[in-house]
């Protein structure tokens, strides 16, 4: 049953206006929502002539109430209220149009366990998943009646289809739940949501969704709703109205603010601080006109804890109270960072907020969180309540939670010192950083890592002049102590791979050890952030302009951590030093803007790393210029300075204008440009590093002239200006990598590039055939200057840089692809093939490869699928509409836009017309198809009818054998059969690329499919145990989730299980249809065993195995035979089921079998000695 009823205490968050909405009623039963307001249900019989009945569900008397012209109660009144369904029954033969009032409004539904039939009060095209997700498992069905259809629409959380897809205002359905619900819908009004500047629909659809998510969470909760507008935007397009609202200017140091019922938001527009806000609307609400005299602590404090049950229901992913646990466990370990204020010190709006980081919210949140758990949500709800008549807070305070505010502070003292217990360094009288060694660390560790903190601190003290500054560092070697450390210091378990990490601002470090090995293990890095940290106070800095560093410009306050651990590290005499350095200047020679034009880091985009490394330099300018302690006196500076230009001179002796006239010179010295950014030319420069033969290079000449003529003429792509590097071999190459990327090459060296910077090496001698990559190269830089990543549009969540994934990448395969082909480096029927080949593996559409999860999902089917799509758009607009596109993309508003200008096609209809061209070239294998999920049997060409219905009896009894005597379950793929090769030349066309050759007999690809010729196998079991043996195999087993085998293993364990499985499972499929004596086959395997020495464990890798491919795979029959005996012939297939769960082969192998591997090998060298053994000189010449 259902009740409708107002929001307890707090009047709607909109404002009511006439509105009206017609509904069709049809002759007969009609289900419709009551959506305006309180209406005698005898007005109805008045509007609607044709009304027979009305039916509305009471739910305290547990049935439907029944009102019937011209009966009239006028006792006990029908009364419909907003919220309610009611059915209505029309007499007549023809549809009415009936026009009703109806209110924008919001309203809050309480629904009771079992039946109720509502209203949908919400926005017209709701989908009906969206509408009901917060109901989550309470939700058992919701269906509504089809008036026209006379019949009901269904929806069915997890159902794989439902015919109820969305609800429109009025709409009244029947909703049937576990257990009692509140249900709040949102009413028709937009979101109240202002956007000022420029949004996107979707960004708008996604804030305005915060909006009434909140609403939704806190009136389904705790009954309560709160008038509040949003205004979103930037600090400038906010300003004019923030203004003419508050009357003065946004604050510099905030967000966004709340007051009167209005929230600005500006520098955090994310979820949690409007759902943070909205709370606040509903304080004000409750307690108006005293929301002003509540103390700071417990007004932000409970927003915090309402923000956190918002935050909780939403993931769904722990309990409320586990979640709260959670978040008070991260907070008080970050408290134990700070010197902690009393309660009674931050009552005050300007005490409050003048705390650093932020630290009276989470102490508000800790304090709003005993409150509840020693009372109720409902009592901090009452305490706002009681604020509305209190003249004192304290007096709401005590009649709310039973206690009054001077013992709560007392009692709350004691517990935060519990949850929240200071770090070392506070507790030591000392200004002066504590490390502290966690559990066992060897002596020698730890003697090593303390000798390091006290180098690293007399470098910054001695050298730099830099003083000292109060920190923790929490260092450990096993993993348990390094998980209670950073329990400590962050309360919660480590992610995995973590190595290093700090919070409470730089004031608390913990450090894994056994990751962290060697000198100066980030303690350098710790202490430089410290030091800058208790020299220049963020909230003490003079204001920055738009774009710097919270310190200074860009280029002087983001490399400055890099610089500085450099110069301790150069200073040690540690062997990375010099590393550091190198890639700094191997990023800022590409770099072409000026320092100053570097002073603010937004519009750097990916010119973001060249950039630290100028400034790395200029750091090192300024260095020799004013002394290495100089940095450290311009953070000494900066709080009392007026600007960053003040401080900087005051440092460094000279201004900035007069620094980068100096710098501009000094980085001519240090990184020189490269020689396509002098040359004068705008096309690539080919620089050939050592001795590269004459007639080489000019092999390479000719084919980068063939490469770019390609590229123009063919593509009309206007060429790039970067510089390619080609040496003969790795070592040739080694000072041009460090050189152009700070690091010694790995040591297989093929080619490595850095666009778009404009740089790349080629190694010839393993790129010595033509075309060298260089088409490649020349692809990537054509492209990224035709379409900077800086410029782009915005892409949908998951599409990389340029467009969809299925183009981002294939577009490139295919430009290579069509250059090779015209070069004759490639068959044009053998390279399509290869990509159709692909494609037919796959149901998935193309526009399910858009996202880079949905590409990788299955990458070669997806770059095949990608390949014929773009081929598909080349070949109707032009291989030249590839980089049209890219030509586009900076100045198009989206990605469609380019695509549909390029290519002379819409997105949609493109999708459309490739499925269908897919269909016909490409169609997916007939096991993806057939709704089966078993083998499919495809005979082609002149098949007698007799041949094809023993195959199929002969494969019946194939999958019976697995299934009943192996375990082994099915597996679903394709077998083609024909009489010949030339009855299968179609398939191998589509399948292969290529032609069937005079001698064919098969060919597979699994797992997926295989073609067989009966001209070969003609007589049962016509090869059909062989391919089932390996697709069950493969189904059990996949390759990419098997755990990491020793080297030369195969994939599913030792050479001589992985193959003897196969041979051993044949043999015994033949011997059980008669087509193998078992006396014979054994005695032949045995005869072979004899000729072998070697033990069967030698056999393990391939080396081992292909010593003596015939001993070897007699040695693993047996052995494998020795095992089926034992364990069952169903323990093949077991062993190769738990391999992908198992840790090792090792581990699934002695469940399958039972008994060890050590053990295996002992017990059957014994075994082997006994029934093969070693004939004398075996294995002699």
């Amino acid at each position: 049953m259902a009740t409708f009823a107002a929001l307890p205490a707090v009047a709607s968050g909109q404002s009511s206006r006439p509105a009206t909405i017609t509904t069709v009623l049809h002759p007969g039963w009609n289900m419709v929502g009551w959506v305006g307001p309180e209406t005698p249900a005898s007005d109805l019989f008045d509007e609607l002539p044709a009304l027979a009945g009305i039916f509305a569900w009471d739910g305290e008397a547990g049935g439907y109430r029944h009102r019937a012209r011209p009966i009239v109660h006028l006792l006990d009144p029908l009364v419909l209220i907003r919220g309610q369904g009611v059915w209505l029954y029309l007499d007549g033969d023809a549809p009415v149009e009936w026009t009703r009032e109806a209110s924008e409004d919001s309203v809050l539904l309480e629904l009771r366990a079992g039946r109720n039939l509502v209203a949908w009060a919400g926005r017209d095209g709701t989908p009906t998943a969206q509408a009901v997700e917060r109901f989550d498992d309470r939700l058992v069905r919701a269906w509504d009646w089809d008036a026209e259809a006379a019949q009901y629409q269904l929806y069915q959380p997890g159902a794989a289809s439902n015919s109820l897809t969305e609800l429109n205002h009025g709409d009244a359905l029947l909703v049937e739940l576990t257990e009692d619900a509140r249900w709040w819908q949102s009413g028709t009004a937009p979101p109240p949501v202002v956007f000022l500047g420029e949004f996107t629909d979707e960004r708008k659809a996604e804030i305005g969704g915060w909006s009434d998510s909140g609403r939704a969470v806190f009136a389904e909760r705790w009954g309560v709703e709160a008038p509040m507008t949003t205004y979103v935007g930037t600090r400038e397009d906010l300003a004019p109205t923030y203004r003419r609202i508050r009357g003065g200017d946004i604050p510099e140091r905030s967000c966004g603010g709340y007051s009167n019922n209005i929230f600005f938001v500006w520098g955090c527009i994310a979820e949690y601080a409007v759902v943070h806000d909205y709370f606040h609307a509903i304080q004000d609400e409750l307690s108006r006109p005293h929301f002003y005299d509540v103390p700071h602590w417990l007004l932000e404090g409970s927003a915090e804890y309402a923000r956190f049950v918002h935050a909780a229901l939403q993931s769904g992913e722990l309990t409320v109270p586990e979640y709260l646990n959670s978040r008070e466990s991260v907070i008080g370990a970050q408290l134990g960072g700070y010197v902690l204020p009393g309660l009674s010190e931050i009552v005050s709006y300007s005490d409050f907020h003048g705390l650093p980081n932020s630290i009276g919210y989470r102490i508000g949140f800790i304090a709003a969180r005993w409150l509840v758990d020693h009372s109720s949500e409902e009592s901090m709800l009452g305490f706002f309540r009681d604020m509305a008549d209190s003249a004192r807070w304290q007096d709401a305070f005590k009649s709310a939670f039973g206690m009054s505010s001077s013992a709560f502070s007392r009692t709350f003292e004691a517990y935060l010192a519990e949850v929240a217990p200071p770090l070392p360094h506070l507790t030591d009288d000392s200004d002066e950083p504590v490390l502290v060694l966690m559990g066992d660390v060897p002596a020698e560790t730890g003697e090593a890592v303390r000798a390091d903190f006290d180098s690293v601190r007399a470098f910054f003290r001695e050298q730099l002049g830099a003083g000292t500054a109060d920190y923790t560092i929490l260092a450990a070697t096993e993993p348990a102590s390094v998980t209670a450390a950073y329990m400590r210091a962050f309360g919660a378990e480590p992610r995995d791979g973590f190595c290093q990490a700090s919070g409470a601002s730089g004031r608390v470090w913990v450090l894994d050890l056994e990751c962290r090995r060697t000198a100066p293990r980030y303690l350098d890095v710790a202490h430089f952030r410290n030091v800058r940290r208790a020299l220049a106070p963020w909230d003490e800095l003079p204001s920055m302009p738009d774009g710097f560093s919270t310190w200074g410009p860009f280029w002087l306050d983001s490399p400055a951590e890099t610089y500085l651990t450099y110069a301790y590290r150069s200073a040690a005499g540690l062997e990375e030093a010099e590393d550091i350095r190198d890639r700094a200047v191997s990023s800022a020679k590409p770099v072409t803007r000026s320092l100053e034009s570097i002073e603010s880091g937004s519009d750097l985009g990916s010119e973001s790393s060249g950039a630290r490394g100028l400034g790395f330099l200029a750091l090192e300018l300024l260095a020799e210029l004013a002394g290495d302690g100089a940095l450290f006196e311009y953070y000494r500076l900066l709080p009392e300075s007026r600007t960053w230009e003040q401080a900087f001179k005051g440092a460094f002796g000279m201004t900035h204008d007069e620094f980068y006239e100096a710098f501009e010179a000094y980085r001519v010295e240090v990184a020189p440009p490269f020689p396509h950014q002098t040359d004068g030319r705008d096309e690539p420069v080919l620089v050939f590093v050592g001795d590269v033969p004459a007639e080489t290079e000019a092999a390479v000449r000719d084919e980068f002239d063939a490469v770019q003529r390609h590229f123009r003429q063919q593509l009309r792509a206007r060429t790039a200006d970067y510089t390619l590097y080609i040496g003969p071999d790795r070592d040739t190459l080694v000072d041009t990598h460090r050189l152009l990327f700070g690091t010694d090459p790995p040591d297989r060296l093929c080619d490595r590039s850095s666009h778009p910077a404009g740089l790349a090496i080629i190694n010839l001698g393993c790129r010595g055939e033509a075309p060298h990559r260089l088409d490649v190269h020349h692809f990537v830089a054509t492209r990224d200057r035709l379409a900077p990543a800086a410029s782009l549009p915005d892409m949908p969540a998951g599409f990389g840089t340029r467009g969809p994934w299925w183009m981002e990448n294939p577009a490139y395969w295919y430009v290579l692809h069509g250059y090779r082909v015209a070069r004759g480096f490639e068959e044009l029927e053998a390279s399509r093939g290869r990509e159709t080949y692909r494609v037919v593996h796959t149901t998935r559409s193309l526009e399910s490869t858009s996202t880079r999860d949905g590409y990788y999902e299955g990458s070669s089917e997806s770059r095949a699928l990608g390949f014929l799509a773009v081929e598909w758009l080349a070949t109707r607009a032009g291989d030249a509409a590839i980089f049209e596109y890219y030509r586009l993309l900076p100045d198009a508003e989206s990605w469609e836009e380019a695509f549909e200008a390029a290519f002379g096609i819409a997105v949609d209809d493109f999708y459309v017309a490739f499925e269908a061209h897919r269909a016909k070239v490409a169609p997916p294998l007939p096991h993806l198809t057939d709704g089966r999920d078993e083998p499919v049997l495809v005979f082609a060409g002149d098949v007698p009818a007799e041949t094809e219905a023993a195959i199929r009896a002969e494969f019946a009894v194939v999958q019976g054998h697995f299934s009943r005597r192996l375990g082994a379950g099915t597996a679903d793929y394709t077998l083609y059969f024909g009489a010949d090769g030339d009855g299968l030349a179609d398939i191998h066309r589509l399948l292969f690329g290529t032609e069937v050759s005079d001698r064919f007999c098969e060919r597979s690809s699994h797992p997926g499919f295989a073609l067989i010729s009966l001209r070969c196998s003609a007589a049962p079991p016509h090869r059909l145990h062989a391919h089932h043996f390996v697709e069950v195999r493969d189904r059990l087993a996949p390759r990419v989730e098997l755990p990491d085998m020793p080297d030369g293993f195969g994939s599913r364990g030792p050479r001589w299980l992985e193959n003897a499985a196969y041979w051993y499972a044949l043999h015994a499929y033949r011997v059980a249809r008669g087509f193998e004596d078992v006396d014979v086959s054994r005695a032949r395997e045995t005869n072979q065993a004899v000729l072998a020495t070697r033990s069967l464990e030698s056999t393990s890798t391939w080396d081992g195995y292909s010593e003596s491919l015939s001993e070897s795979r007699t040695l693993g029959f047996l052995a494998v035979e020795w095992l089926a005996t034992r364990a069952g012939d169903a323990a093949i297939f077991e062993y190769f089921r738990l391999l992908p769960d198992a840790e090792s082969w090792e581990e699934a192998f002695e469940t399958a079998f039972g008994i060890t591997v050590d053990d295996f090998y002992e017990e059957f060298e014994a075994y082997r000695a006994r029934v093969a053994p070693p004939n004398e000189g075996a294995g002699s010449s």
